[in-house]
């Protein structure tokens, strides 16, 4: 039976940082404080001083990856078997806490833990009139009416599972046809270019469905040798997940996936990010061709996809599949098969807490 601790990395919304004890229990939660922001760190660290929760302060260069490694160095140097990393404006369920520890128990617990079919919430547009002096931005905003928008559970939001795509945008995105290209405009032919290349690796690379598999477990077998690229501001954990994917298939250490029908982490938008920050900045104050909206979208997606292609020369880049993980639900089609067989198995009375975000479906009937 191995040792899980729940890693929080935090950065700069203390109503974030405050949340994560509301579904993991105080002694398996580690906060890592990473931040530029003085003030912040203060109240960060004061807070779980107060708290009682285990915290570190670590040193930070604004970037998403010096934070993580900074975790990962972390978890090196403790006496845990397993860690979880939590990006500190997401948080796990109560059913996800209740899933990764018992994780820890099993005697055939992977090395590392990606998500499928990931849940996420978005901020909504807030009440949108057709007509009316509230036909404008602030109407539609995602904080109307909200007294604390530094509290993301009172911003208005509205649940998708995140990265996930139909088939039709898979059959656009491949074949360059989800940007529309605009004669004589070069920015929206460069666009287009870019992210038709993206989806292209996404589909062949990561999944036919989605765009990104968020890593969130790690034994100390898949980080020793493993970090964050400092480089990149926006697809790091994509990186990160096709070199381990490579590694996982070439027997270095056991890797497998797990598909979220139940969430387990939630990405929360409604926290303004790194990604959204990068995708809405402007290009370069001296060249005005720059200054328009998805430049800096176009500037990270470029970015990535040229990592992408060396992966790709590398043969980093593997089509294989990583295998599920095997979870003993209450469906009738696992009934009789053997629980050593599986890496987590529900009890009988076990139901899934997910907060409300979704339902726990019924293995019988209940209409004729």
């Amino acid at each position: 039976m191995g040792k899980v601790k729940f890693y929080a990395l935090v950065c700069r919304n203390m109503k974030a940082v405050t949340r994560h004890v509301k579904t993991i229990a105080k002694e398996d939660l580690v906060i890592v404080i990473n931040s530029l922001d003085e003030g912040f760190v203060s109240d960060a660290s004061t807070y779980c001083a107060n708290s009682g929760i285990e915290y570190y302060i670590t040193e930070s260069d604004g970037g998403p990856s010096k934070g993580k490694n900074s975790v990962l160095d972390l978890f090196e140097a403790s006496d845990n078997d397993y860690m979880v990393l939590v990006d500190g404006d997401d948080f796990i369920t109560p059913h996800g806490y209740w899933t990764y520890k018992e994780l820890a128990k099993s005697e055939i617990a992977p090395d590392v833990l990606a998500l499928e079919y990931q849940y996420g919430i978005y901020k909504e547009r807030g009440y949108h009139w057709s007509v009316g002096e509230l036909d404008n931005d602030a109407a539609r905003s995602p904080t109307i009416g909200v007294q604390d928008v530094e509290d993301a559970d009172k911003v208005h939001g509205y649940g998708v599972r995140c990265f996930f795509q139909k088939y039709h945008w898979w059959k656009d995105a491949i074949s360059g046809k989800c940007i529309r290209k605009i004669d004589g405009d070069e920015f929206s032919c460069n666009l287009a270019d870019v992210h038709q290349r993206w989806a292209n690796h996404c589909y062949k690379y990561i999944s036919n469905w989605e765009s990104h598999l968020r890593l969130v477990w790690f034994s100390k077998k898949a980080t020793e040798t493993n970090r964050f690229n400092l480089d990149f501001t926006v697809g790091e954990d994509t990186l990160m997940y096709l070199d381990l994917k490579k590694q996982a298939l070439r027997g270095d250490f056991v890797m497998r996936q797990l598909f979220e029908q139940y969430p387990t982490y939630v990405y929360d938008t409604r926290v303004a990010g790194i990604v959204i920050q990068e995708r809405n900045a402007l290009g370069d104050p001296e060249d005005e061709a720059t200054l328009i909206p998805d430049y800096g979208w176009y500037l990270w997606l470029k970015k990535l996809v040229e990592e992408y292609d060396k992966y790709e020369e590398q043969e980093i880049m593997d089509e294989a599949r990583i295998p599920l993980l095997k979870v003993k639900t209450h469906l009738p089609e696992y009934a009789g098969a053997a629980d050593e067989d599986f890496h987590i198995v529900w009890p009988e009375d076990y139901r899934p807490d997910t907060m409300g975000l979704v339902g726990y479906l019924p293995t019988k009937k209940v209409y004729l």
